[in-house]
């Protein structure tokens, strides 16, 4: 799996799981923009990717969303790896 496709599986998550707050921070004509930062981190293996995600992966999210989380980071980790 690309950066690109991880970017957009996690842009994709922020829109579903903090819809509101998504569109605070995020112009709709912009989401490409925003995929292209997230790449750019994965790219550079910046930790503010993780971060975010832990976000979502404690106890106190929705179960669904908790489990989206951590698979998403293990994705990021994976891609690291390669």
């Amino acid at each position: 799996m690309t950066a690109y496709e991880i970017a957009v599986r996690i842009d994709n998550f922020g829109y579903m799981n903090d819809t509101y707050e998504y569109n605070d921070q995020i112009d709709p004509e912009q989401r490409e923009d925003n995929i292209l930062g997230i790449t750019k981190f994965l790219e550079e293996k910046d930790d503010v990717v993780i971060a975010y995600l832990n976000r979502y992966a404690d106890e106190d999210s929705p179960e669904e969303t908790m489990i989206e989380a951590m698979n998403l980071i293990q994705m990021v980790k994976n891609f690291w790896k390669e």
